[in-house]
């Protein structure tokens, strides 16, 4: 239920591979109730969520990932889209790693809104046409695809 976007360098294999969406494994997973209750979603989550999932309700768990404000690296986070049986959906953006390139984390003033799968691409295209950032090399691979 999700796509899978990347590059790789062919000649010192340096690379960056996205797995946008989410799984089918992901739709009222046992571990949302888990993070709630012990407070790892914050607060809010926890007083949604402590009880377990409301009957009717779907919370769906997402892939999200962040640009860093500070060095152009990716941040992996998630999401939960929740359907409260039909009135409307709620969107919770989980609290993204620090970047794994330089090790600053996202502050609530920065830029949270996750990058979308056409952002990613966009990205890996770029270092197709521009070259690897690690080598300058041009032999770059773009693997593609659908996951589940």
């Amino acid at each position: 239920m999700g796509s899978m976007v990347g590059w790789h360098c062919n000649d010192c294999g340096a690379e960056e591979s996205f797995l946008c969406g989410g799984g089918m494994m992901g739709i009222n997973e046992p571990a949302v109730v888990d993070c709630s209750k012990d407070g790892t979603f914050g607060s809010a989550m926890k007083a949604l969520f402590a009880d377990g999932i409301p009957n009717g309700w779907t919370v769906f768990t997402e892939n999200a990932f962040y640009l860093c404000p500070n060095c152009g690296g990716i941040a992996d986070g998630g999401t939960l889209r929740i359907d409260d049986g039909g009135s409307g959906w709620l969107v919770y953006h989980m609290e993204p790693s620090p970047c794994p390139a330089c090790g600053e984390r996202l502050l609530f003033w920065d830029d949270k809104v996750p990058m979308g799968e056409r952002e990613l691409m966009v990205r890996c295209e770029g270092y197709a046409e521009q070259g690897c950032p690690k080598c300058v090399s041009k032999n770059i691979s773009l693997p593609a695809g659908e996951w589940d």
